[in-house]
């Protein structure tokens, strides 16, 4: 069921970005690209070999992907992402002017940054807080190499949305010229706040649930 949940909201989120930014005549850098698509494999390969727990589990798994935890589940954390990919359009459209042409070569704008931030954490959440674990498959906790292929990355893109290595802007081709510390700040929150909402969702709904917090992550 875990992945019929990724697999819907990897879809989704990345239909929306793309229609988003073609309909500013905007698009991902190659770089961008081949980044976001390179930890979308390795967290694949992870995932497709997270492995059960020895013991059985007490708990009866879910039957079907109709039911309220699985359907609450994902619409909330669809909206966190819809939600946070419509307020990054607003925050760059609000400090960056620029028109672009998208049939012409890569030009890159800061509205372009931010959305390619808010995507990067959307895509890395969705992972992280969809492994599934307790109380059937082995923790994250457990799984220190996937787990820093997820968390790395995250912490990763914080750092960088704020402007912190001249190089890091080059290869990504960032746009942060002439754009005012606020609008970083604004872009960090949001961010933070993607991160946030996911993970206590996903808590909440898992105490609902079963009554209890099994682990951390």
């Amino acid at each position: 069921m875990q992945t019929y949940k990724i697999l819907t909201l990897t879809s989704i989120i990345s239909a929306y970005s793309f229609t988003m930014l073609h309909l500013q005549s905007l698009k991902f850098s190659e770089s961008q690209s081949t980044i976001t698509g390179i930890l979308m494999t390795i967290n694949y390969f992870y995932f497709s070999n997270n492995k059960p727990l020895k013991q059985i589990s007490s708990v009866r798994p879910p039957r079907t992907i109709f039911e309220p935890y699985f359907i609450v589940s994902t619409l909330g954390q669809l909206a966190i992402h819809l939600f946070a990919m419509e307020r990054s359009f607003q925050i760059g459209m609000k400090y960056d002017n620029q028109e672009v042409n998208h049939d012409e070569e890569f030009k890159p704008t800061f509205l372009n940054t931010v959305a390619f931030f808010v995507n990067f954490i959307s895509q890395q959440c969705i992972f992280l807080f969809n492994h599934g674990g307790l109380p059937f498959n082995t923790p994250l906790s457990q799984n220190k190499k996937y787990l820093k292929w997820l968390v790395y990355p995250l912490l990763a893109a914080l750092f960088i949305s704020q402007n912190v290595n001249d190089d890091i802007n080059w290869f990504l081709q960032l746009h942060y010229a002439g754009i005012p510390q606020e609008a970083l700040t604004q872009l960090f929150q949001l961010l933070f706040a993607v991160i946030t909402t996911n993970y206590l969702l996903e808590q909440t709904l898992k105490f609902i649930k079963y009554g209890k917090v099994y682990d951390y992550i």
